[in-house]
């Protein structure tokens, strides 16, 4: 017998655009491989660019790594993937400010081509010739760029991060359900629930340090742990 609704994500960090950030150290390093990126975002117009999470000293094609970013003249988001010298870059076309939205970004090393989603659906998908590697020595964080800067301003909640190329299929699984974690095995999952120490669901330890970001109470739509078998 399944018992509906037994445990629901009702919390998030909240970030308010002034040096909060989440770092997880110089971890998750992409050089030549694919990756996944996702993480459920509530933000707040600032007009500035916020960087919501990756490993990317800044928005430019002159810093090599991978995020995803809401823009600065619009509340749309890109996901960037950049080598140093090259950057390929696929954007949404939906305004994730004031609502709950699930952000997921996919990069294919061999074909070099990006997909970008939004609340399971492919917004955009782009593709670029000679990319080379993403290596940097900036860490992976959540709320700003690698650097410092682009800092975020509202709610983020169930980051997560893989070395593979997640499907329409898996991401919409792990927009509802994102503790089905079998679907593609991450390197890294935060739950953002407000531990003091950002804890890592994934069994890598990829725990991280908590600067400035608060618990909030509002959290995504997702059914964590429900429809349980008894």
């Amino acid at each position: 017998m399944l018992i509906p609704g037994l445990c629901f994500g009702a919390a998030s960090r909240s970030f308010d655009g002034v040096n909060d950030n989440i770092s997880m150290g110089s971890v998750l390093n992409v050089t030549t491989g694919n990756v996944s990126l996702c993480i459920w975002s509530k933000t707040t117009e600032n007009a500035v660019g916020d960087i919501l999470v990756g490993r990317k000293g800044s928005a430019g094609a002159d810093t090599a790594g991978y995020h995803l970013r809401q823009g600065t003249s619009v509340d749309t988001v890109d996901t960037r993937i950049a080598d140093g010298t090259e950057q390929l870059a696929s954007s949404s076309t939906t305004d994730i400010d004031g609502a709950w939205y699930f952000v997921c970004g996919t990069y294919n090393s061999t074909t070099e081509t990006t997909v970008l989603y939004i609340s399971g659906t492919q917004e955009d998908t782009d593709s670029l010739a000679n990319m080379d590697s993403l290596t940097n020595t900036v860490s992976f964080i959540i709320g700003e760029s690698g650097i410092g800067g682009g800092d975020a301003t509202g709610l983020m909640a169930y980051s997560m991060q893989f070395s593979s190329i997640l499907t329409a299929v898996e991401v919409n699984e792990l927009m509802w359900k994102p503790e089905i974690i079998v679907i593609s095995t991450p390197n890294g999952f935060w739950p953002l629930w407000g531990d003091s120490t950002e804890i890592d669901l994934s069994g890598n330890g990829l725990t991280g340090t908590v600067t400035g970001a608060t618990t909030s109470s509002d959290g995504p739509p997702v059914m964590f742990g429900s429809g349980l078998p008894l």
